[in-house]
């Protein structure tokens, strides 16, 4: 007997369109969008020319990658570089607003979403790691 699917489930399935191993790539049809794949790697989307539906409501930010020591730069931490540039790279390609390294709003996604007025109640919120779920007490 086939376990049922949740609705998560279903509409990641429907969506997905590259599964990059510890990162995807959705359709744009959704207003989901993931910039942030593995250094090097572009998504199936990227290669097919697709572009997140609705620039205004779409933000990178750099964080988890970047060092925490005072005056940092994009070097600082080489283990983050390459994501870092390439998050960069991929916002400047794809027209997306970035919160940047050097950016006076810069920090941790989950602290700077809320704090921007990103996260709000009923928008789609996708990020590169498991703190995305806290998001959801705000109603997102």
């Amino acid at each position: 007997m086939t376990r049922a699917r949740t609705s998560f489930e279903k509409m990641w399935d429907t969506n997905l369109v590259s599964d990059l191993g510890d990162a995807a790539a959705w359709s744009t049809s959704t207003g989901i969008w993931s910039m942030r794949a593995p250094a090097g790697t572009r998504s199936t989307a990227c290669a097919r020319g697709l572009r997140p539906r609705s620039l205004g409501l779409t933000v990178g930010v750099v964080d988890h990658d970047p060092s925490t020591l005072p005056g940092r730069t994009v070097d600082t931490y080489p283990l983050g570089a390459e994501r870092i540039r390439a998050m960069q790279a991929n916002c400047r390609e794809f027209g997306i607003g970035l919160v940047d390294l050097h950016d006076p709003r810069q920090g941790i996604v989950h602290v700077i979403g809320p704090e921007l007025g990103i996260t709000l109640p009923g928008c789609t919120l996708v990020c590169g790691d498991s703190h995305t779920a806290t998001s959801g007490g705000l109603g997102a």
